[in-house]
């Protein structure tokens, strides 16, 4: 998946769980640089999710049946769109890029 791709795929998934676009595409960005197979220590993917943090949000989005992507597998679009399901719910401040990207809360 080339950069261009990734930076559609996280518009899109913005719009769709109502997060503002340039406030994930800015997460994304400093996270990965939008390289799906980013890898720093335990933190991996999009949004440089640690196996911990993404099991226990993955939990919690299960929960609600306004999470869309429960049924796919770990990969960039559930990277990012459980950001995103994240961000929505009030989970931003997870990411130490979150503040620096102008998230609040």
């Amino acid at each position: 998946m080339t950069a261009g791709a990734v930076i559609v795929m996280v518009r899109l998934l913005a719009g769709l769980y109502g997060v503002d676009p340039a406030l994930l595409d800015c997460i994304v960005a400093r996270e990965s640089d939008y390289a799906i197979g980013a890898q720093n220590g335990v933190h991996v993917g999009l949004a440089q999710w640690s196996p911990s943090t993404r099991t226990w949000l993955a939990g919690k989005a299960a929960e609600d049946p306004l999470w869309l992507h429960g049924g796919i597998a770990q990969g960039p679009v559930q990277d990012v769109a459980l950001c995103a399901w994240a961000v929505h719910n009030g989970y931003g401040s997870h990411w130490a890029t979150f503040a620096a990207c102008g998230g609040e809360g």
